[in-house]
């Protein structure tokens, strides 16, 4: 599922991926299309999971793709100048996703029709729960702080929601915050997943673009300003 700038780290096929974003988090889609600076992309046809990669990095948007990515998924090519959100249509075009924009520089992938199903539904209302949740923990230490560094984590939560398990599935270079990282995670609750939906999910945490503001500063912006 699910955008983001992880260099060689490859994505497991199995729950799906959720990036941190420095957004507001809501299911509803929010306008912000009018400062979608265009920007320059060269993204070959591929797999989807890469391209979406391929194209957080380029972009420097956070996508959440709420249902597994079929290994066999393939991307349409983006080569030229375009606004993100018209080159995130061409890239996915064909591919059988729906995209759900929840702020500015953030958005989920579905699968099938724009019409999401009550089960789909909830499935995105928790992720972006868990997304939210995530990043208040995170943010709460200097050293786990998002911004600075690369990691995938892998995680499962209980349907109280409180977090029953999280591995790392990359490190960030450095021991010490990839235990503290761990420990942020296995002691925090959040919203309980649905019944029906499978885990883990996989949390993907990508470094700031030198054009972009600090993820922390940017969602505790949002929060204050009543954005979702």
């Amino acid at each position: 599922m699910t955008a983001v700038a992880l260099g060689a780290t490859r994505m497991r096929r199995r729950g799906c991926c959720i990036p941190l974003v420095a957004a507001s988090l809501t299911f509803v889609s929010v306008s912000g299309h009018a400062n979608d600076e265009a920007k320059s992309f060269d993204i070959p046809a591929q797999s989807l999971s890469m391209a979406l990669e391929a194209f957080s990095t380029a972009s420097g948007y956070q996508l959440l793709v709420a249902d597994r990515v079929p290994a066999t998924a393939l991307s349409s090519p983006v080569q030229g100048v375009f606004a993100p959100r018209d080159a995130l249509s061409r890239l996915i075009a064909g591919a059988g996703f729906e995209v759900t924009y929840t702020s500015a520089r953030a958005a989920i992938l579905v699968r099938g029709t724009r019409v999401l199903q009550e089960d789909a539904q909830q499935r995105v209302r928790y992720e972006i729960s868990l997304q939210a949740d995530t990043i208040d923990r995170l943010c709460q230490s200097a050293v786990t702080r998002p911004g600075s560094y690369r990691a995938a984590i892998d995680i499962w939560v209980a349907p109280t929601g409180r977090v029953q398990r999280a591995e790392l599935l990359d490190s960030t270079g450095d021991s010490g915050r990839d235990q503290q990282l761990l420990s942020a995670l296995r002691t925090m609750t959040t919203a309980g997943p649905p019944g029906a939906m499978t885990q883990p999910t996989t949390l993907i945490i990508q470094p700031k673009l030198a054009d972009r503001r600090n993820v922390c500063e940017a969602h505790i912006g949002d929060q204050r300003a009543g954005r979702p």
